[in-house]
């Protein structure tokens, strides 16, 4: 009998997963419901179920990326979008979130720029890079993002101060769980993986370049239209 491929094993993993966590959410649902009936719930519990909440997402979304890693992405026509809005919109997110513990810059396209590229694919591919970039700057450093645009070509740049990654390590972390230096942060090595999945399948280009002390950059490469 032939063995299950590592895809279908991850897919199932992924699906049994899910099946758990759908249950904690579920009982987590019920905790905040009974304590509204039962004369409301103090702020410290508010407090904790928001955590077991935010943790349960983070869940999910490592289950996605994990499936969309193994499970790859079908060609198809992307629509065109325009790019400055929606990184901007991510970008504003991150900058609420965390502007008390990073210093924050937005450098924008001299004009509209569009990409044929899918929405949440964008989307998702510039928190991983925000997600990135916060989680190994220390705090007090600064982020940055800008754009160029060169032949026919827009490049997004993300640059954060800091932790920086040995020159040996820069390609390895486009590879699935690798996690270099760094590996007293929480993850799984997955976010730049699926950051480079979702360029490559529009056939764009990932590049990683830091000094291996002060300075880690991203750079995104999509073609324009």
């Amino acid at each position: 009998m032939t063995p299950p491929s590592e895809e279908l094993w991850v897919s199932f993993l992924c699906h049994e997963m899910r099946t758990s966590v759908q249950i904690l959410k579920g009982y987590l649902d019920l905790g905040k419901n009974r304590g509204k009936r039962t004369g409301g719930i103090s702020q410290e519990c508010r407090e904790f179920f928001q955590s077991a909440e935010e943790e349960v997402e983070h869940i999910h979304r490592l289950l996605d990326r994990l499936s969309q890693l193994s499970e790859g992405f079908e060609g198809e026509d992307f629509k065109v979008m325009e790019i400055f809005p929606e990184a901007y919109g991510e970008y504003e997110i991150y900058r609420q979130q965390n502007e008390e513990d990073y210093s924050f810059t937005f450098e924008p396209p001299d004009f509209p720029v569009k990409a044929r590229i899918e929405e949440n694919d964008f989307k998702e591919l510039i928190r991983i890079l925000f997600e990135n970039a916060t989680k190994y700057s220390p705090k007090g450093e600064s982020i940055h993002l800008s754009f160029e645009i060169i032949s026919k070509q827009i490049i997004i740049i993300l640059r954060n101060s800091g932790i920086g990654v040995r020159d040996k390590d820069c390609k390895k972390l486009k590879d699935p769980y690798f996690r270099g230096n760094n590996k007293n942060e929480l993850g799984m090595g997955l976010g730049l993986a699926l950051a480079n999945v979702i360029v490559k399948n529009h056939n764009g280009k990932l590049q990683i370049k830091s000094d291996a002390v002060s300075y880690t950059e991203v750079k995104v490469q999509l073609p324009i239209v």
